[in-house]
């Protein structure tokens, strides 16, 4: 669990900062911010690993609004207006990290991952950081989930992943 003062596990430098910055946004301590709340000049040093997703429900699904030229690069795609599980990671729903994703937008969760992507990266693997926030434009209801992601060198094929998640401070929920 990520306590109420904010604290994350070990991680990135950059993970925590842009961590940190979604704890400034929010409006109130007991509220979540909303994407009215993000301002791309405020978060620049951050935005070449940032990614915005759509939140629809019943069912539940996700449309990539944006993503920053990094992952772009990592990825040789621009996923920009894709459905998560449609040409764009087609495997979604079959893969561990869904559960993460349905936990920040269902239950309010912030999840932190570090290990192997599960995405084939530009013709290599490496290990990755990958941090997920909920985003509600009435402080409550998970509209968008915003997305940061960090890789590090390469590491070879066989590396086991490793995940550490927490709760959004301030609400309630269990682990992802």
């Amino acid at each position: 669990m990520v306590p109420p003062a904010g604290s994350l596990p070990p991680c990135d430098d950059r993970i925590a900062g842009f961590y940190r910055y979604w704890q400034s946004i929010r409006p109130m301590p007991t509220a979540l911010p909303g994407r009215q709340h993000f301002a791309p000049e405020a978060a620049r040093e951050f935005l070449a690993g940032t990614y915005l997703l759509d939140v629809h429900r019943d069912p539940l699904r996700f449309r990539v609004r944006l993503i920053g030229t990094e992952l772009v690069s990592f990825m040789d795609h621009d996923p920009t207006g894709e459905w998560l599980g449609e040409k764009f990671r087609p495997d979604f729903y079959n893969e561990p990290t869904y559960a993460h994703y349905r936990a920040s937008a269902e239950q309010r969760l912030v999840c932190y991952h570090k290990g192997l992507p599960v995405a084939h990266l530009a013709g290599h693997f490496v290990q990755a950081e990958r941090l997920l926030l909920p985003m509600a434009r009435d402080g409550r209801t998970v509209d968008m989930v915003l997305g940061f992601a960090v890789h590090h060198s390469p590491l070879a094929c066989g590396a086991e992943p490793a995940a550490a998640i927490g709760a959004a401070p301030d609400f309630r929920g269990g682990s992802c």
